[in-house]
């Protein structure tokens, strides 16, 4: 580095110590479905893929795919656990929370056995009949592309620390795939 270069150092991986312990059968799972990303071309093939796989790994009921644009939020994709999409999704998460993590570009795990009465988002969750919400935001190297919205609506579940971990690394993989997505159907648009 040249004398005075103000680069700020290199973000470090946590240490081992700091990792949770996480089943080697979901790393191998996680690396294939990077693999499965990485080859898919149709942008909607590659949305759909994203929310049903953030669903089974975070064991959520329902899936949100919100793609951001500044303070517009784009209700992208919206099911249930059967696939069967939401009626109304904008009505159905906090948008207030997806600012948030979308701005911020740090995941926030929120679980209503957890959270303080007087905690901003206990309302929230306690009139949409959600116990627990996972919110990941989905940033690649341009900024956050997108947030990934997971709820569970029954009492016993929240997300765990290992569980947490997966979905960050899965929500990396899932910005790089759209972003290659978007630009293989722009590199196309201009070769027509």
């Amino acid at each position: 580095a040249e004398p005075g270069d103000r680069r700020e150092p290199a973000p470090q991986a946590p240490s081992p110590a700091h990792q949770p312990q996480i089943d080697a059968s979901l790393l191998l799972r996680l690396i294939d479905l990077g693999r499965s990303l990485a080859g898919e071309t149709e942008t909607e093939k590659v949305l759909r893929l994203i929310l049903h796989e953030a669903i089974d790994l975070a064991g959520a009921e329902r899936g949100f795919l919100v793609l951001t644009a500044g303070e517009r939020l784009d209700f992208t994709l919206a099911e249930n656990l059967d696939w069967s999409e939401i009626e109304k999704p904008s009505f159905e998460v906090s948008r207030t929370l997806i600012r948030e993590v979308g701005a911020t570009g740090r995941s926030a795990f929120l679980s209503l056995a957890d959270l303080p009465t007087d905690h901003p988002m206990t309302d929230s969750l306690t009139s949409r009949g959600v116990h627990a919400v996972a919110c990941i935001p989905m940033v690649g190297p341009d900024g956050t592309a997108g947030v990934l919205y997971l709820d569970r609506r029954h009492a016993s579940g929240s997300f765990g620390s290992g569980r947490r971990w997966l979905l960050d690394l899965f929500a990396a993989q899932a910005a790089a795939a759209l972003k290659n997505t978007r630009a293989h159907v722009q590199k196309a648009r201009e070769l027509e």
